[in-house]
């Protein structure tokens, strides 16, 4: 709890909420005058690694055989994963647009060995929407991300 009292105290406030989300776990945690409100912490089954999982599974389904287990792949997975994604501000209508208009527009990624793949814009929002829905998209978590933050302040 001190890491998030940091991270919230960093920018200018002592009471606020901060989500975290690190590799191996992830934590709402609600904090009020600088001190943590430890019956209000929701800790989430979920965290980055499941994410990079996901992501190397979308990255398996347009082409690119990435192994979830070998340490290098995984390595380049985050890096895509980290530069690339982003969370779509309507899911559906993102869905939508990127079938209606065949916009499958893909960002290029260079990988270490200077070949360039190309990653189609609907697995780059796709990834992150398994934050907020865990169980559709990864087979894990209760709620996500965003219920999980409603339910720590309620």
């Amino acid at each position: 709890a001190e890491q998030a009292f940091l991270a919230l105290y960093a920018t200018g406030a002592t009471t606020g909420v901060v989500v975290e989300c690190g590799e191996r776990e992830a934590h709402i945690i609600p904090i009020s005058r600088g001190l943590p409100i430890l019956s209000s912490v929701i800790g989430l089954g979920y965290s980055g690694y499941d994410i990079t999982n996901y992501f190397i599974k979308l990255l398996n389904s347009i082409g690119y055989p990435f192994r979830i287990h070998l340490h290098s792949n995984r390595i380049v997975a985050m890096d895509i994963k980290e530069k690339l994604s982003y969370c779509a501000i309507d899911f559906g209508e993102e869905m939508l647009m990127t079938c209606r208009h065949d916009a499958f527009v893909s960002k290029a990624y260079k990988l270490p060995s200077k070949q360039k793949i190309f990653i189609d814009r609907h697995i780059c929002f796709q990834c992150a929407e398994a934050l907020f829905n865990p169980r559709s998209f990864m087979g894990k978590g209760e709620i996500g991300i965003d219920q999980a933050t409603v339910n720590s302040i309620s």
